[in-house]
């Protein structure tokens, strides 16, 4: 595996998840067919609700995950689901630790079914489940098998047994009753985190005293021990994780915020879950009867080791891709002939959704391994981490996963987070992140606390209309090798002596390994991919790259030792080979009677059990778990490979003596059974027969030398040898031949003939022929800082004014991507891969040579100009070409709960006022402050006065909204209501956007007077600033494409006039017609009849708040008299906005953080709810 392997600590059993369910089409085109591929997918909740969400769309999902028992219950429950059976038997069936009798028997007379038909791939794939549930390997449909028969046979089991296990699992769940403190932050809760925070925590201690959350008489039945928790692949009875919360994968803003004071009773809390889970299930149940119902597919392995396969399979067409299902694994992934060779499994996806694997392998080895995957130009990728460490800066989150300089890996991998080049975000994670950063890093079982954060990965250039598809790029060698190098010494340069010696266990307990040389090389054959290297150019790459490694082995021992590993990951994976692999390879000891001697072998090594005791020892409990690895020692030298995979079992030459085949089989019980483990690594042959001699080599089994590990020293010598033997003990040391592959195709490239025929307009080339992009490198910070373009003026009118006079272009930026270059009344456009700053831009001439160098520093991170240019992007479909916003989140408005506004106005006020406020960053806020101009932070200003009104915060809710520039307005928006966007963490303005123009003034008049005379409401007429018009009709574009249930007409003037959108100008509106008087059946306002004149001028949009990104720029310095209301709240009462207090004298303010103010102490107790989750206490001053 590509990825450090650790030796394992406990497993915990996740059967379901612990973050709320997402749609994972939310940023794609709407209406077309779909490949999504879910790495780490645990649980079945996000193809449940997005199947929920998108009804009408093709939907194929690939889902692997490497515990058998997560699987088998998803397939279970999909099958339940498809049977219709009973929804509170579903329920308890997937989510109650124990069940009563009549659910038990449902369970098991259901994994009976599944057995039978689960025969073959051939028997399943003719059963009723076949069209809608696939399976990816032989091996996969087996371990699933298994565990069904598991579930089934468990009450037939010998008495002795099954008590032993009921005895077990009850004396676990037990002790994880005593664990629950009561501390609990419900992510799923969104802004009304903190009202959920203690109801929550009464549902879990519920759910954990008595297995289930039926209800005190239902629960006195359910007294079976659920099979479907007993059995994963951690140990029997058990694995299952102590914080496993039965709420947690569903949505609870809505059952909070619209509780007479954010409160409902548990069994609501309850109750509506489980509504949410009933409706779920009944649109999967509708959707696998049709004709083409949405396909899941099913892999038991490792995320990447899927990843590798898939790529292998895409490359090469090899179906048996040798591929290890995954550690612990002795099967080869063997993909379903049926499905991969003969039928429509896909190998390239729209949606690559990696869960919380960052955490766990790093997100250099994610990207490494799921760009290639991506299909082009609108793929998306989605990585996510929960770990929380207060500490850590925020402003270094994404470099410091992605272990280099953002842009310049973006630049390089073509994929980059959206958020990153837009300076926004649609999706809130703020809340969360404010709530927790009051918090210590841990709980108080020293456990690390969790906080989601996402990232959303795209190409670069697809949010351009103008650049979609542009992906080229042109990097000289030496300075590629100089960026390949620094990005391995940030990778490496901690094993150093100097630095381990620095680092304290405490430190590197905290800090999980992730990388290795095969990383490493794995990501330079991304970057050499996408740049489209031939061998030859990969050779000199890695040569240059050596050049600059290879003296700091003199200084660095321990990175010496890596040398061989990087060689070998090196050529394994077609970058380069060094000299000795090139050398003839001998015929001796080992390798004497074999027909013919390959250059890489695969050696594995048996290690006894009793030589485990000290792994098992080191890892258990809350001690991290310490780095495994395989050396090569002889008695001149040293040689360390730390990709290496393991299982247990017994190992035998399936072959002849001159041909080897590895024949393992592996011992099914697993680190519980007698079997030795088997250890085995690639390396290449002639480091045993040119290198050394074969008889003075022996291979070793040992620990990674950290600061932990170290301490192991006494026990295993300063080598930390775990095992060991010499290589020519036919017993103990196994050699077989390692297939090299090499991918016969030519590398991936991310454009696409459909990327070119999609475009609203091509670039202008009037002028002459405009070169590939190519990347300007600092030599000191040792990363990318600016593109360059140059111009080949071959017009021969132009290139005899260039030459002959001193005459300068002209440069513009037309958009993210683009610099147009004006001159001698020609104009031609300069395409980069990447957003540029284009106000920076440089020019480079030569007159005699007849071209232009332009050079645009990257944009992005809060720079100017780059996306700004089109801040609110509406892409374009590659197969439909039809209209998509590009960096906010797609949502079906009419699924969306409501927002109860007939409640206490100060009830919501309380915490949409937070939450809203939160968009504004703190740098935005000073600016506020000090009344500077910044035309989107008065936009999010804007917007916070929109949800004042609309949410009956002063008086009745308003829904009518003139946007005014001065006296002068020509926008009106009318809100509907307010919806919960459940699974991005805010809330949404369901609203129609109007504009006004001379030539519907009559009816405009006319219809607004109907309205105004039928009673009930009154206009609200907000001012709006300097560069606000134009990037509102910017944003309404998006924000109606977002929620868009209609389709654009054959003559929208989004194709006729070749943009989007259509106009900025004054008088102008920038929406098409298409959408206008759509989608008014459910409006609450637009239905009424005083309305109906005003129908077929408005355009139904999705308004929600554009929060800052926090690796971009703080969300809040609360060493400020700024709170999170903003100006507001520092002038006026916190709870109910109040201007003085209510004894008639001054405000008075939280003697904690001294920010926040109050009229009362009434107020104040009322409002702590809410303000505990961000009050800190102030520095006191010297």
């Amino acid at each position: 595996m590509a990825y450090q392997t650790h030796w394992p600590n406990k497993y915990y059993f996740y059967p379901f998840g612990n973050t709320s369910a997402v749609c994972l089409t939310r940023d794609l085109p709407p209406r077309e067919p779909a490949s999504l591929l879910l790495l780490g997918c645990g649980d079945p909740r996000n193809v449940l609700y997005t199947v929920f969400c998108e009804a009408a769309r093709g939907l194929d999902f690939t889902c692997c995950d490497w515990d058998p028992g997560v699987l088998a219950r998803n397939v279970l429950l999909l099958s339940l689901i498809s049977d219709d059976k009973p929804q509170d038997q579903l329920w308890s069936i997937f989510f109650h630790i124990y069940l009563d009798k009549g659910s038990n028997a449902l369970l098991q007379s259901q994994c009976r079914q599944l057995i039978a038909l689960a025969e073959s791939l051939d028997t399943w794939r003719v059963s009723k489940y076949g069209a809608s549930i696939r399976f990816s390997t032989d091996h996969t449909l087996a371990e699933l098998r298994r565990f069904w028969q598991l579930y089934a046979d468990m009450g037939e089991l010998p008495k002795p047994r099954y008590d032993a296990l009921v005895t077990k699992f009850r004396a676990h769940h037990k002790s994880i009753r005593s664990q629950q403190n009561g501390v609990h932050v419900p992510h799923s809760a969104g802004p009304l985190g903190a009202f959920a925070s203690d109801i929550c925590a009464t549902i879990l201690n519920r759910y954990w005293e008595k297995g289930t959350l039926a209800n005190d008489v239902e629960a006195r039945s359910a007294n079976i021990a659920n099979p479907t928790f007993v059995f994963s692949r951690g140990e029997d009875a058990t694995a299952v994780h102590y914080g496993l919360d039965p709420i947690a994968p569903f949505h609870l803003a809505a059952v909070f915020g619209n509780a007479p004071n954010n409160r409902p009773p548990p069994e609501d809390v309850v109750r509506d879950v489980k509504e949410q889970f009933a409706a779920w299930c009944s649109a999967y149940r509708t959707a696998s009867a049709r004709a083409n119902p949405p396909v899941i597919r099913l892999h038991v392995g490792d995320a990447l080791a899927l990843s590798s396969a898939l790529r292998v399979l895409k490359e090469t067409g090899t179906l048996d891709t040798g591929v290890p299902h995954a550690q612990w694994s002795a099967e080869r992934i063997c993909l379903n002939a049926a499905d991969y060779r003969d039928g429509d499994a896909p190998t390239s996806f729209n949606v690559v959704d990696t869960s919380n694997l960052t955490d766990h392998i790093g997100l250099l080895n994610i990207l490494s391994s799921t760009t290639p995957l991506l299909a082009s130009p609108c793929g998306v990728l989605y990585t996510e981490t929960l770990l929380f460490d207060v500490s850590s800066d925020p402003a270094k989150y994404v470099s410091s996963l992605l272990v280099g300089d953002l842009p310049t890996m973006a630049v390089m991998m073509d994929l980059c987070p959206v958020d990153y080049l837009s300076g926004f975000t649609s999706r809130s994670f703020v809340d969360g992140i404010l709530a927790l950063s009051s918090m210590r890093a841990h709980d108080a079982d020293g456990m690390p606390r969790q906080l989601q954060q996402g990232l959303t990965w795209k190409r670069p250039a697809s949010g351009d209309a103008l650049a979609v598809g542009a992906s080229s790029l042109i990097v000289e060698d030496g300075k590629l090798a100089t960026v390949l190098y620094q990005l391995y010494q940030a990778l490496f340069s901690k094993y150093e002596i100097k630095a381990l010696m620095n680092r304290t266990a405490q430190q590197s307990s905290s800090v999980t390994e992730h990388y290795t040389r095969e990383s490493f090389a794995l990501f330079t054959k991304l970057v050499c991919d996408r740049l489209e290297f031939d061998p030859a150019r990969r050779h000199k790459v890695i040569d240059l790259f050596l050049d600059l490694q290879t003296p700091d082995l003199d200084h660095n021992p321990i990175d010496a030792l890596y040398v061989q590993d990087l060689y070998l990951q090196l050529y394994r994976h077609g970058l380069y080979t060094v000299d000795v692999f090139k050398m003839p390879n001998p015929r001796t000891a080992r390798f004497a009677r074999w027909s013919s001697v390959p250059d890489l072998v695969r050696l594995t090594l048996v290690v006894p059990r009793s030589k485990l005791d000290v792994l098992n020892g080191a890892s258990s409990g809350n001690n991290p778990t310490p780095p495994i690895e395989c050396q090569i020692l002889t008695p001149r030298s040293n040689s360390i490979f730390s990709s290496i995979h393991l299982v247990y079992g017994q190992i035998s030459n399936g072959g002849t003596p001159t041909a080897p085949i590895p024949s393992i089989r592996a011992d099914s019980s697993g680190s519980k059974g007698k079997d030795p483990l088997l250890v085995s690594f690639v390396i290449s042959t002639r480091l045993l027969t040119v290198l050394n001699k074969a008889e003075d080599v022996r291979v070793c089994f040992t620990l990674r030398a950290t600061p932990v590990t170290t301490k192991l020293l006494f026990k295993l010598g300063p080598r930390l040898m775990i095992h060991e033997a010499s290589f020519m003990d036919e017993a103990q040391v196994f050699v077989f031949p390692e297939e090299t592959r090499h991918s016969p195709r030519p590398p991936f490239s991310t454009r696409t003939p459909e990327s070119r025929t999609a475009l609203e307009s091509s670039p202008l080339q009037e002028l002459g022929q405009s070169s590939t992009a190519s990347a300007q490198i600092d030599e000191m910070a040792k990363r990318i800082t600016a593109l360059t373009c140059r111009v080949s003026v071959t017009v021969e009118e132009a290139k005899t004014i260039l030459q002959s006079s001193k005459s300068i272009p002209d440069i513009t930026q037309v958009a993210p991507c683009v610099l147009r270059v004006d001159f001698a009344d020609r104009r031609q456009d300069v395409v980069f891969p990447f957003p540029v700053v284009g106000s920076q831009h440089k020019i480079k001439m030569a007159r005699k040579s007849s071209y232009v160098e332009v050079v645009a520093p990257l944009s992005g991170g809060l720079r100017p100009d780059g996306m700004a240019i089109d801040r609110f992007a509406v892409a374009r479909s590659p197969t439909t070409n039809k209209p998509y916003p590009w960096n906010i989140h797609r949502i079906g408005l009419t699924a969306l709960p409501v927002v109860n506004t007939t409640q206490s106005s100060a009830s919501i006020w309380a915490w949409l006022n937070s939450h809203v406020s939160l968009a504004l960053s703190a740098r935005e806020l000073d600016l506020r402050s000090r009344k500077a101009h910044n035309a989107l932070m008065s936009i999010k200003d804007t917007m916070h006065s929109l949800y004042y009104h609309a949410s009956g915060a002063k008086g009745p809710p308003k829904h009518i909204f003139q946007l005014m520039d001065g006296d002068y307005c020509d926008m009106v928006l009318f809100v509907d209501k307010l919806r919960y966007d459940l699974a991005s963490y805010t809330v949404v303005c369901d609203a129609f956007f109007m504009h006004l123009h001379p030539s519907v003034n009559d009816t405009i008049t006319a219809g607004m007077g109907d309205i105004l005379r039928s009673g009930g409401e009154e206009v609200v007429h907000v001012k709006i600033y300097d560069g606000e018009p134009e990037l509102w009709k910017r944003l309404m574009p998006a924000f109606a494409e977002r929620c868009r249930t209609w389709e654009h007409t054959a003559n929208c003037e989004y194709v006729t006039q070749k943009r989007i959108p259509l106009s900025t100008e004054r008088e102008c509106n920038p929406l098409c017609a298409c959408g206008r008087g759509q989608g008014i059946e459910d409006s609450s306002v637009m239905a009424r009849p005083a309305w109906k004149k005003l129908v077929p001028l408005v355009t139904r949009i999705a308004i929600s708040p554009l929060f800052s990104v926090p690796y971009l720029e703080p969300l809040r310095d609360l060493s400020t008299s700024t709170p999170a209301g903003g100006k507001d709240l520092a002038t006026k009462c916190a709870r109910c906005s109040k201007t003085g207090g209510k004894d008639g004298g001054a405000l008075k303010t939280c003697s904690r953080c001294h920010v926040y103010k109050y009229c009362s102490a009434e107020c104040q107790r009322a409002d702590w709810k809410t303000h505990k989750m961000s009050c800190r206490p102030t520095a006191s001053k010297s």
